[in-house]
């Protein structure tokens, strides 16, 4: 009891703050009209609920690989089996982790393709070739 006792504490912990958080902002957000779309408070609360779910969506492999680690592993024989719950179920979290960083903080207008006039304004910088007569 007393060696799965901290596992069992930090993913309580992990989903109880989560639930929490999601009730507060929730909270918050009802308190809010839409007619204060674009104040700076509903802008601030737009980044919080987007921080909120980034930080959820990272806890979800963090929490399998809590129940893979902590449950499932000890009650196993097979050592792939226990390397696949340990060893390679972190690996793959801390894959997934960047992967999901990579979602939320990847600007998708750097891949867009740019206008003609935003072409034109590139071609008239003092970098372009100039000819001297």
């Amino acid at each position: 009891y007393f060696v799965y006792l901290p596992k069992v504490v930090e993913l309580g912990s992990v989903l109880a703050l989560d639930v929490m958080t999601l009730v507060h902002l929730r909270l918050a957000n009802s308190k809010t009209s839409s007619a204060d779309i674009n104040t700076p408070s509903s802008i601030n609360r737009a980044v919080e609920i987007r921080l909120f779910k980034q930080a959820f969506s990272q806890s979800i492999p963090l929490i399998s690989t809590f129940i893979c680690f902590a449950v499932i592993n000890p009650r196993v024989d097979d050592a792939f089996v226990k390397f696949l719950t340990s060893t390679f179920a972190w690996h793959l979290t801390h894959g997934i982790d960047g992967l999901i960083i990579d979602l939320f903080h990847t600007r998708l207008d750097l891949f867009r393709k740019r206008k003609e006039n935003a072409r034109s304004i590139g071609a008239s910088s003092s970098l372009a070739p100039t000819t001297v007569v």
